[in-house]
């Protein structure tokens, strides 16, 4: 489930996974329409996302300290894992790619996707930087798989048939 967990002066925390019934739902359309559905990860999701508006400073890393500067800070540009606000940055770039690509965000769930390509309808779910792609033609999450490829390197899982507690 997508989250917005904060107190009054926070930043935004935001694990963006698809809910439970959604998924559930998911498998049942991939099953009941005979879609073919593959699995991908993007490598170092967190890493490929940029600091928009927000300023967030972190301490000189063990190592890399400046001498006479020691108490000195460095204003991210690019998100980091471990920061709070990775998943979320990470979730609005995806979006924006997807949404680029003619895909739209479903109303009931943030992190289920529709889209047609060449004609045949594609779903994608994600879960934070996995992603679970349906579409009734291999060739095209072929070309899908290749598209995110380009843009941010992914590690192919290969067709579902674990996920989390799952057995699909």
């Amino acid at each position: 489930m997508a989250a917005d967990i904060r107190k009054a002066g926070e930043p935004a925390l935001y694990s963006p996974v698809a809910l439970d019934d959604t998924f559930m739902i998911f498998c049942a359309v991939v099953a009941q329409e005979d879609l073919e559905c593959e699995v991908v990860n993007v490598n170092q999701a967190f890493l490929k996302a940029f600091v928009d508006s927000d300023q967030i400073f972190v301490p000189q890393p063990e190592g890399y300290v400046v001498v006479g500067k020691e108490s000195w800070v460095y204003r991210l540009s690019k998100s980091l894992y471990g920061l709070q606000q990775a998943s979320k940055l990470w979730n609005l770039k995806l979006n924006g790619y997807l949404c680029s690509l003619g895909f739209a965000k479903s109303l009931a769930d943030n992190c289920l996707y529709t889209g047609i390509q060449d004609g045949l309808k594609m779903l994608i779910v994600l879960h934070v930087d996995d992603l679970f792609i349906a579409c009734k033609s291999r060739s095209q999450i072929v070309t899908f798989k290749k598209l995110m490829h380009s843009k941010y390197g992914i590690k192919e899982l290969g067709p579902i048939n674990r996920f989390l507690m799952y057995r699909v």
